[in-house]
């Protein structure tokens, strides 16, 4: 748990849990992994998992327990998922296949102290489009469109400032 180090008596027993869960047929739809000890755990962390209503993507809250240490680690991906991104960062995790496991593989550190948020999906995220006209005039109303199919768009409010910030 959270209070407790990594010792050789709480990875015995993360081993013997998670032996018992697979044997139960039970997978995991991700696994992390410490790259400093093969095999190995992190039991110094904990994380959330959050569904995104409508898609088949997943959040993960993952939180470095601030008595931890850093740690590396593999965060092994099961189908379906098949990529990461990193939500704070805005930015795609590099994502490997490792044959031994037969599943996607990405790297990341967990810090003490330290909130990631990570979006695991079943395929890369198309980047972001916005679409709408050029120019408006003041007082007109503009539809922008967010993403390539304009029925599924949600609608949201646009601020337009001047140039001296000046809400318009």
């Amino acid at each position: 748990g959270l209070a407790e180090p990594t010792t050789e008596a709480t990875e015995t027993f993360r081993q013997v849990i998670d032996q018992l869960v697979r044997r139960c047929g039970v997978t995991p739809d991700f696994e992390v992994e410490n790259t400093r000890a093969y095999g190995e755990g992190l039991s110094d962390f904990v994380t959330m998992q959050y569904d995104v209503p409508g898609t088949t993507n997943r959040v993960l809250a993952i939180f470095g327990d601030y008595r931890g240490r850093t740690a590396d680690a593999r965060l092994r991906l099961r189908p379906p998922f098949t990529a990461a991104y990193d939500a704070l960062e805005g930015e795609p995790m590099v994502t490997v296949f490792n044959p031994a496991e037969q599943a996607m593989e990405t790297v990341l550190t967990v810090v003490p102290g330290v909130w990631q948020l990570l979006v695991l999906t079943t395929e890369p995220l198309a980047q972001p489009t916005l679409s709408g006209p050029k120019t408006a005039e003041t007082g007109e109303i503009a539809v922008f469109t967010v993403g390539p199919d304009p029925t599924t768009t949600r609608y949201g409010r646009i601020e337009v400032l001047d140039p001296n910030r000046e809400l318009l």
